[in-house]
């Protein structure tokens, strides 16, 4: 399969992770639950000075990519479920913000770094999705010599540009998102 066919999955995943998060009725246990662990990180990240901040989500961003891509090989469930879960707590996120606050503001703290981060989600989980389903299908076709190295290191090049994706994805949430958050208060 072909990596846009891995990344049209990613995205359909992400997709529906933020359908359910939307959707996700109020007051239910596990949404107020995902909300105040959010928002108890939140308060504790506020603290610090914004370069150790831009690292913190730098670090958090990469760490979670480089930890899909290495259990994929175990059917390819992390992958799956860290694009279903990010869209779905998106998907609260967002449907909450609006309702409280306003629509002005969900796009002011999202659209800045997340449209260069959200496509680096979805290209790195999409190389995991693909490392994992090549190694799952290199069990069964022991007859192509170097199919799963191949696989590898294309599904680790697009692994790296998601990497190279978070540094700017990074900067722009600690020093630019706060401001446009600032005009919609």
């Amino acid at each position: 399969m072909s990596f846009k066919n891995y990344l049209a999955v990613a995205v359909l995943l992400f997709g529906m992770g933020i359908v359910l998060g939307i959707y996700s009725p109020p007051g239910s246990g596990m949404v107020e639950e995902e909300m105040s662990v959010l928002e108890d990180m939140l308060r504790r990240l506020a603290g610090l000075p914004p370069v150790l901040l831009a690292i913190a989500i730098l670090f958090k961003n990469v760490f979670a990519l480089l930890f899909s891509f290495a259990f994929a090989p175990l059917l390819s469930l992390l992958p799956v479920l860290t694009l279903v879960v990010n869209g779905w707590i998106l998907g609260v996120i967002a449907a909450k913000t609006v309702e409280e606050v306003s629509l002005g503001y969900l796009l002011a703290g999202i659209l800045p770094h997340g449209i260069i981060e959200i496509p680096a989600l979805m290209i790195g989980e999409a190389a995991a999705l693909s490392f994992g389903v090549s190694i799952f299908y290199s069990l069964f076709r022991k007859n192509e010599p170097g199919y799963l190295t191949a696989s590898f290191k294309k599904s680790f090049r697009y692994l790296i540009l998601a990497v190279a994706l978070m540094v700017p994805a990074a900067l722009i949430e600690t020093f630019i998102t706060p401001l446009l958050l600032g005009l919609f208060r």
